[in-house]
């Protein structure tokens, strides 16, 4: 089992395949899931004070014109997807 994180709403995300999928589930179930943006991998969480638990996103090359390879995405678990919030330092 992949690296795992309770969401504010009681659901359960967990990286899978080896960081290639973002598994959403309940206490029972997989509800959905997410794949990971191209040419990044998933391989932590953590809490943003701002946006709450947030997935990090590894890119190789870095992402963008930026430089930075690790960004943060915040999930929404109603709209069944993410958003990059910024940087991941």
């Amino acid at each position: 089992m992949g690296e795992q994180r309770v969401l504010p709403d009681g659901l359960v995300a967990i990286i899978r395949d080896d960081g290639n999928r973002l598994e959403i589930r309940d206490q029972t179930a997989e509800l959905f899931s997410l794949d990971v943006p191209e040419n990044g991998i998933f391989y932590a969480f953590s809490d943003d004070p701002r946006h709450g638990v947030c997935v990090v996103v590894a890119f190789d090359p870095p992402a963008m014109s930026s430089g930075w390879s690790d960004w943060s995405y915040r999930i929404d678990t109603a709209s069944r997807s993410m958003e990059r919030m910024g940087p991941w330092r």
